[in-house]
C-alpha cells in the first residue's frame, strides 16, 4: 500500500512541476459568471479495499456520477456519488470473502494544474488534482455501517469536442477502521477507486477578466480645483485677519 501511494504521490509531483516549469504563470484573473462552467461526469470501474497489509482483487464494480462547476480556470468544485460493489480481505467486520455494497456521496475541492498558467478554453489534456471529503455506508446481509472519509484523487482529462471530455479518474479515501473491520485488526480502512468515463459541459464556457473601475478624471480634477480655491480663500482671510 506504501508503494502505491508513494507512487501517487510521485506522479502528481511530476504533473505540477511540469506544467509549472513549461508555462509562464498567468497574472491575470479570469473568472467565470455563474451560469457558466458547469460540467456533469458519468463513469464506470472497479474499486478495491485495503485493510492491515490486506488489499482485496481490484475487480469489483464502480459507478460514478457527479456535477460540479469551475470558478476559475484551475480552482472547481463537484459533488457526486458513488455506487460501490466490492470484496472483503479475510477476517474483516463482513466475515470473509463475500461481497459487499457500499455508498459514498462526497465533495471534492479540485485544482486544475494546466489553469494555473496561460489557461486555453480548449486545451486537449487536463490533469486535475482534487481533495475529497464525504460520508460512507457499507451494507452487509441487511447490516449498514457509517463511517466519515478523506483522502486524495487525480484525474486525467481528454477534451473530445467543444462539449465533451473523457476522464480517468483515480481516488483513494480513507476511513475510521472501527466502523468497518473488526476492532483491533486496523485503525483505518482505506476504499480505493478507479473509473473511466465522459464529463458533458452544460450551457456556456469560459471565462473573462473582472471588469476595471472606470475613474472620472474629470471629476476629480475638478474636486482638485475646487479645494485650490477654498485653501486660497483661506489664506486671504488669514493674511486679512493677521493685518
Amino acid at each position: 500500500m506504501k508503494k502505491i501511494l508513494y507512487s501517487f504521490l510521485a506522479v502528481t509531483a511530476l504533473f505540477v512541476s511540469a506544467n509549472m516549469n513549461a508555462q509562464e504563470p498567468n497574472k491575470d484573473l479570469l473568472i467565470g459568471p455563474g451560469s457558466n462552467n458547469w460540467f456533469l461526469g458519468i463513469g464506470g470501474g472497479v474499486n478495491a479495499l485495503y485493510d492491515a497489509k490486506e488489499l482485496s482483487k481490484p475487480n469489483n464494480l464502480a459507478i460514478a456520477v457527479n456535477i460540479g462547476k469551475w470558478f476559475t480556470p484551475a480552482i472547481g468544485f463537484r459533488a457526486g456519488y458513488v455506487g460501490l460493489k466490492d470484496t472483503a480481505p479475510m477476517n474483516v467486520w463482513f466475515a470473509g470473502t463475500n461481497q459487499f455494497n457500499y455508498n459514498l456521496a462526497h465533495l471534492d475541492a479540485m485544482w486544475n494544474l494546466a489553469g494555473t498558467a496561460n489557461y486555453k478554453l480548449n486545451r486537449v489534456w487536463n490533469p486535475i488534482l482534487y481533495v475529497r471529503g464525504g460520508g460512507v455506508i457499507a451494507n452487509y446481509q441487511k447490516v449498514n455501517k457509517y463511517g466519515l472519509a478523506g483522502g486524495l484523487g487525480l484525474i486525467n482529462q481528454f477534451r473530445l469536442g467543444n462539449h465533451a471530455s473523457l476522464a480517468i479518474d483515480l481516488s483513494a479515501i480513507t476511513a475510521n477502521g472501527d466502523n468497518f473491520v473488526t476492532k483491533g485488526r486496523d485503525k483505518f480502512t482505506t476504499f480505493m477507486t478507479g473509473t473511466i468515463g465522459l464529463v458533458f459541459d452544460l450551457g456556456n464556457r469560459g471565462f473573462k477578466r473582472p471588469a476595471t473601475p472606470k475613474v472620472d478624471t474629470r471629476a476629480i480634477d475638478e474636486l482638485r480645483n475646487q479645494l485650490r480655491a477654498a485653501n486660497a480663500r483661506v489664506d486671504e482671510a488669514n493674511r486679512s485677519a493677521a493685518a
